[in-house]
C-alpha cells in the first residue's frame, strides 16, 4: 500500500486519540457525582477500547508497531478536551455535561473523517475507519435525544 508510512503515522495518532480519550472518560466518570453520566462514559469509554483494539490490529497489518502515549504522563490531550472535562467534573447539570461529551465527540468525528478523506485505503481498513467513526456518531446522536428527554423532563415540571 503506497503511503504506509503516513498512513501508520494517522492510524497511531486516532489510537493515542482514543486511549487518551478513554482514559478521560474513565477518570472523569469515577470524579463526577451523576450515576447515570458516569455509566455513559463508562459506555463510551469501552466503545474506545475497541477502537483501541482494532487501530492495534490495522498498525499492526500495516507492518508497523502501534505507538501508545506514556500511561504515567499526566493527561494532556490538546484540543481543548481537557478544558471541556474540566467544566463536566464542574457541573451538576447533566444536560450541560451531555453537551460538553457531545463536542468531544464532534471533534473526534471530525479527525476520524479528516483522516478517511485523506488516504486511499484497503477495503477492511476504510471499512473499520468508518465504523468507527459511525459509532461516534450514533452516540452524538444518543446525546441530543438524552439532552431532548432532559429539556423535555424541565418543561413538564
Amino acid at each position: 500500500m503506497k503511503n504506509s508510512p503516513e498512513i501508520t503515522a494517522h492510524l497511531n495518532k486516532l489510537l493515542t486519540l482514543n486511549f487518551n480519550t478513554e482514559r478521560a472518560f474513565i477518570n472523569t466518570a469515577e470524579a463526577i457525582e451523576s450515576d447515570s453520566v458516569a455509566k455513559f462514559l463508562r459506555l463510551i469509554s469501552h466503545d474506545r477500547s475497541q477502537f483501541i483494539k482494532a487501530l492495534d490490529s490495522a498498525i499492526r497489518d500495516q507492518g508497523s508497531v502501534p505507538e501508545y502515549p506514556e500511561v504515567t504522563v499526566p493527561l494532556t490531550i490538546g484540543y481543548g478536551l481537557n478544558e471541556i472535562l474540566k467544566n463536566i467534573k464542574a457541573s451538576n447539570n447533566e444536560e450541560f455535561i451531555f453537551t460538553e461529551i457531545g463536542k468531544i465527540q464532534m471533534m473526534d468525528i471530525e479527525r476520524y473523517q479528516a483522516v478517511i478523506n485523506k488516504f486511499d485505503f484497503s477495503e477492511k481498513l476504510e471499512s473499520t475507519l468508518k465504523k468507527q467513526k459511525e459509532n461516534l456518531v450514533m452516540t452524538l446522536y444518543a446525546i441530543n435525544v438524552y439532552k431532548d428527554s432532559c429539556s423535555r423532563n424541565k418543561i413538564a415540571v
